[in-house]
């Protein structure tokens, strides 16, 4: 028997096999070959839908699958999405992020209450005014960033000495944000409380200007602005997250829509940040520069941060911070207790993730 003499036969059935796959395909993108399959051969539509489906199936994925936007501040403990990014995670994970950048904590939490972006890296505080505002858009804790341990500070000029020497002046902060945690702890561990000072709200921004000004008596703070008011030797810390441990938490806030609508994606999402983190353990320096460049900060500073100032949570503690009665929940507590003490939020609401 020739081996050859059923060769077109063989041919036409693997195109059969080829076509039908593709068009398969493609029906899930709303694509219709169908019409074309009686004026084409076999191995000529395959090569037609090959040339045209390439630009079609780009526009079918992206319409079903836009872009996870997060977006961040200025934080190191954000940098670990940077990361994941710099190094392809997301997209080998299957997973498309933009990361969006503000200027402040304010600005992100806002940017979520309006859409703009899906998820956030936050504190504590914006989660729960997310939450708890009349009309307020649900949204849930994810996972984790870090701690700060000495981040998140209370700066002053070197003349004032003390916080109770802050009673009855200006205190610099982002009213609607992790400040107002900070400096409610500060003034309760120096027998204060918040009423005893006068809360002046200040975009993040805009500290280090108000503070040469003299419009402030101290601000609160974090980095890079709080690495910027240090370098100056003009200015000390009167307080900081060190004196708290564990107590003020970065977190990753999902709208709760696309918590329920996008798991899979976020489910990626978390993956690509487990590698990075692991990156950051056996990498060090490499992961070190390509997170301090976006922070407009040096190497050894950035260093500095990462090995004083915060503790990034690891993969495998996260279970650990969010559950029932653990540090979010405790954070959580605490943020709505000082929120409603400045009447920025109803007494008696709090995130039902988090509800006793």
């Amino acid at each position: 028997m020739n081996p050859y003499e059923n060769r077109n036969d063989v041919n036409q059935d693997r195109s059969g096999f080829r076509l039908g796959m593709i068009i398969r395909i493609l029906a899930t993108c709303g694509i219709d070959f169908s019409l074309f399959s009686r004026r084409f051969s076999p191995n000529s539509l395959v090569i037609s839908i090959l040339l045209t489906s390439s630009i079609s199936m780009q526009g079918c994925g992206s319409k079903s699958n836009p872009p996870l936007r997060i977006g961040i501040n200025v934080w190191p403990g954000y940098e670990i999405i940077s990361l994941a990014q710099s190094l392809g995670y997301f997209e080998e994970e299957g997973v498309s992020v933009d990361i969006v950048e503000f200027d402040s904590l304010s600005d992100t939490r806002r940017a979520l209450e309006t859409g703009k972006v899906d998820a956030i890296g936050t504190t504590t505080i914006e989660f729960v005014m997310i939450n708890a505002r009349p009309g307020g858009k649900p949204a849930i804790v994810r996972r984790v960033f870090d701690s700060s341990n000495g981040a998140d500070m209370i700066i002053a000029p070197k003349e004032i000495r003390t916080i109770a020497e802050l009673k009855e002046k200006n205190v610099g902060l982002e009213v609607e944000s992790v400040g107002v945690f900070l400096l409610g702890r500060a003034l309760e561990l120096a027998g204060m409380d918040i009423q005893n000072v006068k809360p002046a709200p200040a975009h993040h921004l805009a500290m280090v200007e108000m503070l040469e000004e003299g419009k402030i008596a101290a601000a609160v703070t974090y980095p890079p602005r709080s690495v910027e008011l240090l370098r100056t030797g003009k200015y000390h810390v009167l307080f900081d997250s060190r004196q708290i441990p564990g107590e003020v938490i970065d977190i990753f806030v999902v709208d709760g829509k696309i918590a329920r609508e996008r798991a899979e994606e976020l489910g990626a999402f978390d993956r690509a940040l487990d590698r990075a983190w692991g990156y950051l353990q056996n990498q060090r320096e490499d992961a070190i520069r390509r997170m301090a460049k976006r922070e407009r900060l040096s190497v050894h500073e950035f260093e500095k941060v990462l090995s004083d100032w915060i503790e990034l949570t690891p993969p495998d503690r996260q279970a650990e911070f969010l559950k029932k009665d653990g540090p979010v929940s405790s954070s959580v507590l605490r943020s709505a207790k000082y929120l409603q003490a400045l009447g920025i939020i109803p007494d008696g609401t709090l995130p039902s993730q988090f509800a006793p």
